[in-house]
């Protein structure tokens, strides 16, 4: 009986440490300091031209049928804190301005009071090529860039910045350990008060286009319920964007003019029409 017993140990003991050799490389390795992580990222993906990218969104609709709604958008990023996208094709046209701390949105050409949402957060972590801006950024919206773990996704191991994994319940950015590319982003709204305070969004498909990486597919989960889809259609690397795609001021002008001159030419179409 004595010798079962001992060979039952054994085997409980052999099963126990089977068992830590696989937790341990994730729990206990060692792991580089967050803002290494990203300035080792913002290396890797090259953020030293601007670029216009043409792409398309998919949105899901929840319900019977599960259809879905295409539209399609141009975005210009000069890498430098300025993001513009362009949604023109559609019953809502909408252009929206990121111009270092100022943002405008503009829909069917009037200026409209809308922060960004969550949905918009995905490109801040392409939006700057110097890591102590992308460290800023991270950090307004709520990751700790100073906590980072190992974490397993999709049977894999990354790097974890912003929570100690597996807490999946703040925001954090998985990061791969190979290439430094983002893969991953759990963003979480900072309202307690807003329901549909989270987002789950993955970047998939890198590749490089004129010495630039960039993912062809973003996706947004809730709840691991697909949202929507980003597929880049086209990617187009130059030297340099004018700087008015992003003057904030010089739009608003612009659209004033616009309105004043719409103003005058109804004005005069109505004074035509009582004579």
């Amino acid at each position: 009986m004595a010798v079962f017993n001992v060979k039952k140990m054994a085997l409980a003991f052999a099963t126990l440490g089977a068992l830590l050799f696989q937790v341990t490389p994730v729990a206990r390795a060692y792991v580089l300091p967050g803002p290494h992580i990203l300035e080792l990222m913002t290396q890797n993906l090259d953020r030293s031209k601007g670029v216009r990218i043409d792409q398309s969104i998919i949105f899901y609709e929840q319900g019977p049928g599960n259809s879905t709604i295409t539209a399609k958008e141009t975005l210009y990023y000069n890498f430098h804190g300025d993001f513009r996208s362009d949604i023109i094709g559609s019953d809502t046209p909408r252009i929206h301005v990121v111009a270092g701390d100022n943002v405008m949105t503009m829909v069917n050409g009037r200026v409209v009071d809308d922060p960004e949402d969550l949905f918009e957060q995905y490109k801040d972590i392409f939006l700057y090529k110097a890591r102590i801006l992308v460290q800023d950024k991270l950090a307004t919206l709520g990751v700790d860039v100073h906590v980072s773990s190992l974490g397993r996704f999709q049977d894999k191991i990354f790097f974890v910045i912003g929570a100690r994994y597996p807490d999946e319940s703040i925001s954090q950015v998985w990061i791969d350990r190979e290439n430094f590319r983002p893969v991953r982003w759990l963003i979480f709204d900072r309202n307690p008060l807003n329901p549909e305070s989270f987002l789950d969004v993955h970047y998939e498909q890198w590749q490089k286009s004129g010495g630039l990486w960039y993912p062809r597919q973003i996706r947004f989960f809730r709840e691991d319920i697909l949202l929507r889809k980003i597929r880049v259609d086209r990617i187009r690397v130059v030297d340099g964007l004018p700087a008015s795609l992003f003057n904030i001021r010089q739009l608003k002008k612009s659209l004033l003019d616009d309105h004043s001159r719409k103003s005058i030419m109804d004005d005069t179409q109505g004074a035509g029409g009582l004579q």
